[in-house]
């Protein structure tokens, strides 16, 4: 898993429900769209994002988030607080 791919599913985990475009953008830097759906297709493919049955909207699978428990347990000590909280 790439280094943006990680950021693209911590993006989801702490901002569910976030649409197609958006996600996208997101993960190019908002500079190719298609980019960005590439990275999207690739964590859908390896399961861990899926789609909420009710909203459609791109949701972290089971194991999305236990990939994502992982890495804070491995990292506890330098990922205390969300990737995308705003500082304050």
């Amino acid at each position: 898993m790439t280094l943006k791919e990680y950021m693209t599913l911590a993006f989801v985990h702490e901002k569910p429900g976030v649409s197609d475009e958006e996600l996208a953008m997101f993960s190019s830097h908002n500079e190719d769209a298609n980019f960005g759906k590439a990275i999207i297709d690739k964590l859908f493919e390896a399961g861990h994002l899926t789609r909420d049955e009710e909203t459609n909207a791109i949701i972290v699978s089971e194991h999305g988030n236990h990939l994502i428990d992982e890495v804070h347990r491995l990292c506890k000590s330098r990922l205390v607080q969300p990737l995308f909280a705003n500082p304050n």
